[in-house]
């Protein structure tokens, strides 16, 4: 069977990769046989060398010693459960208390905070509305003196109308034609002077000839 170049070089390249892990995995085990040969040098066979060495020479002693250990494992390792156990249920009451004690602290102080905004709202709305009036008031005042009673009243209204449902240009508007309303109703006074004085002449010279009539009849 002939092989193609491709499959000849991805035959080629996993036999690579295949000898790459054999060597790796060689390279790891001689680590991990190295360590416990240096284990086994090092701490395991001086320490059974002192255990026989130690049965040689203290038999009863030994065998005492290895029957404490032996006895004393299991409660050793049930305290140390016991222990580990008791750490973390006391660490998880501890943490819930925590969590539920700033949970009480943080609703307080939350309660406390609105109480607050509600009183720093009513005195917001109190000065609002006390400034506004007195501003109202101080400017009826003020037109009333400069334009009279019924002109003064009737630009205030307008003002007032103004400043508290329309906005800043729209007030400005309003400004300029109530002043065109003042000076319509200044000239349609006047004119109504007029009339009137007019109307009275009239009158005057329309009885001028009557009054003549009669002093020459008497």
């Amino acid at each position: 069977m002939v092989m193609s170049a491709d499959e000849s070089q991805q035959h080629k390249h996993e036999e690579t990769n295949q000898d790459d892990l054999m060597s790796y995995f060689d390279r790891s085990a001689t680590a991990v046989r190295r360590k416990f040969l240096q284990f086994e040098k090092e701490y395991a066979r001086p320490a059974l060398s002192t255990t026989l060495q130690s049965f040689r020479d203290h038999p009863i002693f030994s065998t005492f010693i290895a029957v404490f250990l032996s006895l004393s494992l299991l409660p050793a390792l049930a305290f140390i459960g016991f222990s580990l156990f008791i750490f973390a249920s006391f660490s998880f009451i501890a943490l819930a208390c925590a969590i539920l004690a700033s949970s009480i602290v943080i609703m307080l102080t939350g309660t406390i905070l609105i109480s607050v905004l509600l009183i720093v709202l009513g005195a917001s709305i109190f000065l609002t509305a006390s400034g506004t009036v007195t501003y109202l008031l101080l400017r009826l005042a003020w037109l009333v003196y400069q334009n009279g009673a019924h002109v003064g009243l009737f630009t205030w209204a307008h003002e007032g109308r103004a400043l508290i449902f329309r906005s800043k240009l729209e007030l400005d508007v309003s400004d300029h034609r109530e002043e065109e309303l003042q000076r319509e109703f200044k000239l349609g006074s006047v004119a109504t002077g007029d009339v009137n004085k007019q109307s009275g002449a009239r009158s005057v010279s329309g009885d001028q000839p009557v009054q003549d009539v009669k002093q020459e009849s008497g």
